[in-house]
């Protein structure tokens, strides 16, 4: 993994919350801390594509 990646992971995911975890997978730890993962990687990947679909608009 590298620097940046898990730099990201670090600060934008963070250690398990059971607080963000669906009801439905909580019995499952490591299924329900990888949905939560899994999400939060997909709303850093639309914003990072929106910041730079904007950036190019501006041009």
């Amino acid at each position: 993994m590298t620097k940046m990646m898990e730099a990201l992971y670090h600060n934008w995911i963070g250690p398990p919350r059971p607080e963000f975890w669906p009801e439905h997978v909580a019995h499952d730890p490591v299924l329900a801390h990888g949905l939560d993962c899994f999400e939060r990687g997909l709303q850093l990947g639309l914003l990072l594509g929106l910041e730079a679909f904007l950036f190019e608009m501006d041009d």
